[in-house]
């Protein structure tokens, strides 16, 4: 009698719980509030492919799991000293390549993985390192474009400059949910079309080039509405975005329907129909002794019959069936027999290595703090306790955090020794603590200094937030990306301060 238990689901059953700390970590930034649930998306994308998806490949095959294994030894390994992001990552590729050999037969199924790899969540992340460098190079290539059609304009870092007029490509206008999109629509066809691996890189990276042409179009055409050049309603700035976007799209779609065409017609342009049927063996009756005839239920019938077996009409007589059954059925039994030890003992690894005890790292403050600041914009600051959230992470940071108040306003000033990416954003705190924020535009105080800023609401109430970042030699920033550049290229010495203020 056969288990309805099937050895395929006990493989994956058990590897699901060996990542118990990936799917822990996975629901915490689900819950705080800090990323948009955009992984959502590609996570019920991938599970709905998996189950829906044409089964393919044989027994044998479906029982390969050395690449998910060597993942998750990988995984245990790195588990005691890579970011919460990096272990996700490398559990959740692990899964993907075991669901792929299972269900596909496959290595690697290329659309999966990278629905899967989609579904987490990266967005904070992707903005703190590599918001800034792809805001300057969309401006970069957007400056050029704009001295074309006569406007004299220049970039500086992440700003276009035309005359007076300095213009900031904000994090939002940095292409990377657009890259994200780009990416989502790529690995959606690339599953839905069976592409390979080779095609499914081919459109992944015109999805990437198609994202960035879209971003530098999108930045061109902004400047025109943010310089005053252009006098429209507001949501032209989102009309635009939108436009653009359906374009990159469509870019997209056509890259993927004229690769995933190519690879349909190698497919089908290999063998006509009569040479598969030449080629492939007919099928032998196990139970009469005549082995090399064919099948006396097809005896008689030509080929008429054996070709609706090839296209799956009705099932092959029951000798046939029967036989190859008991081969498949012992060819399964000993492939599993062979792979519980090297499949096991990574899913134990894996499973039991967060509990081994470690000390996590923690930057040693350098002795060069002086103290906190007194006064700020002339005004005397008190200083006052942090929230049980605040002391929680202020253990591991390396520096120091106080919070002040002048009777206006809060003062949040973070003093860092490295370069570090827990020095987030304002933005992603407020996100976390259930507000919903809205970016603003660049603005200079009455002593020069340049800050960033948000508008915070939650239940009717606004905050106006402002931040920036600052060294002692006289360079600032108004995002942490652009900071944490500046210090890993060793353009700026620490320690630094970060100032946020809340009114």
């Amino acid at each position: 009698m056969r288990s309805p238990v099937s050895p395929e689901f006990c493989s994956i059953a058990i590897q699901v719980v060996a990542l118990h700390p990936v799917w822990y970590w996975y629901a915490a930034r689900l819950s705080d509030g800090s990323d948009e649930p955009w992984g959502l998306g590609a996570l019920v994308a991938a599970l709905v492919f998996f189950c829906l998806g044409r089964p393919e490949g044989d027994a044998e095959r479906k029982s390969r799991l050395v690449l998910p294994s060597l993942l998750l030894i990988v995984y245990a390994a790195a588990h005691p000293f890579a970011p919460p992001l990096l272990r996700a990552a490398i559990g959740i590729a692990s899964l993907a390549c075991a669901l792929s050999a299972i269900k596909f037969g496959r290595v690697i199924h290329p659309g999966l993985l990278g629905l899967c790899l989609l579904s987490l969540p990266v967005m904070p992340t992707l903005q703190f390192y590599l918001g800034y460098p792809f805001r300057v190079l969309s401006g970069m290539l957007a400056a050029p474009l704009l001295r074309f059609s006569g406007l004299p304009v220049v970039h500086e870092a992440a700003c276009l400059r035309w005359g007076a007029e300095l213009v900031s490509i904000d994090a939002p206008c940095s292409g990377l949910r657009m890259l994200w999109a780009c990416m989502f629509l790529a690995f959606i066809l690339a599953a839905l079309r069976d592409l390979s691996s080779p095609r499914t890189l081919l459109v992944t990276a015109g999805s990437l080039l198609a994202a960035l042409v879209g971003n530098v179009l999108r930045t061109a055409a902004l400047f025109h509405l943010e310089a005053g050049i252009v006098n429209a309603p507001a949501w032209c700035h989102d009309g635009v975005g939108l436009v653009v976007f359906a374009f990159v799209a469509g870019l997209v779609l056509c890259l993927a329907n004229r690769i995933g065409g190519r690879q349909r017609s190698h497919k089908t342009g290999a063998f006509s129909l009569e040479e598969a049927i030449a080629m492939t063996p007919r099928p032998i009756s196990l139970l009469d002794g005549n082995l090399g005839q064919p099948s006396p239920s097809l005896r008689g019938s030509g080929d008429s019959q054996w070709r609706r077996h090839l296209a799956g009409d009705f099932p092959l007589p029951l000798g046939v069936g029967a036989g190859e059954g008991i081969r498949t059925a012992h060819s399964m039994a000993h492939s599993y027999l062979i792979l519980l030890p090297s499949y096991l003992i990574p899913c134990l690894l894996a499973a039991l290595v967060p509990f081994l005890p470690h000390s996590p790292a923690v930057a040693a403050l350098e002795d060069s703090f002086l103290g906190w600041p007194t006064h700020f914009d002339g005004r005397p600051l008190n200083q006052t306790e942090l929230s049980a959230r605040e002391e929680a992470f202020a253990r591991n940071f390396p520096g120091r955090i106080a919070k002040f108040t002048d009777g206006n306003r809060t003062l949040l000033v973070r003093w860092v020794t490295t370069e570090t990416r827990k020095l987030h954003s304002a933005a992603d705190c407020f996100r976390a603590m259930g507000y919903r924020v809205v970016p603003g535009s660049l603005e200079r105080d009455g002593e020069g200094r340049l800050w960033s800023t948000f508008d915070a609401t939650r239940e009717g109430r606004l905050a106006r937030v402002q931040e920036r970042m600052y060294d002692g030699n006289g360079k600032s920033w108004t995002d942490v990306s652009a900071w944490y550049w500046a210090a890993l290229l060793g353009r700026s010495r620490g320690p630094w301060w970060a100032i946020t203020l809340v009114e």
